[in-house]
């Protein structure tokens, strides 16, 4: 894997799965499992996400920030990953969820010196449906709100 150097940018994701909405620590730790030996098979050293944040509020490490993600095509370098585990097309992330990511991102902003202009969602790097239209209405709220940085 290449080293993750000049960090500039924030992507937040789902996962895209099926509707995943268990609270349980360990549903959430074979939910990344099943994402990280997906990945694997693709010939990627690790989960292509620097971070996963499950619906009861946990953020979990994914792949150790000394590397590059494999999360956005052609613009990882300089790009920490965030995922939120479910599908925001087919469900509506947990309050939890929301309340953790908007708190993670920030202390990963302040780390990194990220301003709110460099936070993004996938779709909006690429032609994806990620992060479902569900995260989407909500990081453009939070956005609005004031709540990155």
């Amino acid at each position: 894997m290449d080293p993750l150097t000049g960090v500039y940018r924030i992507t937040l994701h789902h996962d895209g799965m099926t509707p995943f909405t268990s609270t349980s620590q360990g549903d959430a730790a074979a939910r990344i499992d099943t994402i990280r030996r997906a990945h694997q098979s693709k010939g990627w050293g690790d989960v292509g996400y620097h971070f996963v944040v499950d619906p009861a509020g946990r953020v979990w490490e994914g792949r150790l920030l000394q590397f590059q993600g494999a999360h956005v095509k052609d613009q990882n370098p300089g790009n920490i990953g965030i995922v939120c585990l479910g599908n925001f097309e087919l469900q509506t992330p947990s309050p939890a969820q929301i309340s953790a990511m908007r708190d993670f991102v920030c202390r990963v902003q302040g780390a990194y010196r990220i301003p709110n202009s460099r936070v993004q969602t996938h779709r909006e790097l690429a032609a994806t449906l990620c992060p479902g239209a569900a995260m989407q209405v909500r990081v453009n709220q939070l956005r609005q709100g004031g709540a990155f940085s």
